[in-house]
């Protein structure tokens, strides 16, 4: 996660920077291209067609952090993916993959919720909502740690391919 610190923080400041200049149909789209292209290289590498490429673990990193920073900063949502990248970029195994998404996503969560609190953001009509949802929270998260025992390490890296890809459409059609 440290390695990840600068270039998010330097996403972050491009991405406050972008944000001015781009509607948010455009980064949509921008996001949807990048996402679905890594999503797809992703998924060909599970089949041996190729031999992946390797990024040196700095530069992964670098990127990974960078465009999870800007991401966020920019979409609001969406910097997981490039976080995602990363792990796959150092093959990291499904165990350590799935314990350090959880703390980098609870550690953004928390940070951006102490902003949205001091700015006073979380109203009432926000927290009816967060408790509204809360149980299909909990019961996703029941399902999902089932077949995350479930799985093999291929079918993890198929199935994160897969999202990625999904998540690219989704924004390319949006």
């Amino acid at each position: 996660i440290v390695k990840l610190v600068p270039g998010t923080l330097a996403g972050i400041a491009i991405g406050l920077y972008v944000f001015t200049l781009l509607d948010s149909a455009t980064l949509a789209k921008w996001l949807g291209a990048l996402v679905l292209a890594y999503g797809l290289y992703s998924l060909w590498g599970t089949f041996g067609v190729s031999p992946k490429a390797h990024l040196p673990p700095r530069i992964a990193a670098a990127l990974g952090g960078f465009g999870g920073g800007m991401t966020g900063t920019v979409v609001g949502t969406m910097g997981s993916v490039f976080f995602a990248m990363y792990f796959d970029a150092i093959r990291l195994g499904k165990e350590q993959y799935r314990a350090t998404m959880t703390a980098i996503l609870l550690t953004l969560t928390v940070t951006r919720g102490i902003g949205y609190f001091a700015v006073g953001e979380f109203s009432r009509d926000v927290l009816i909502v967060t408790a509204i949802l809360f149980p299909s929270m909990l019961l996703g998260i029941f399902i999902g740690n089932r077949f995350h025992h479930g799985m093999s390490e291929l079918a993890f890296r198929r199935t994160v391919a897969c999202a990625l890809t999904v998540a690219g459409l989704a924004l390319l059609i949006k």
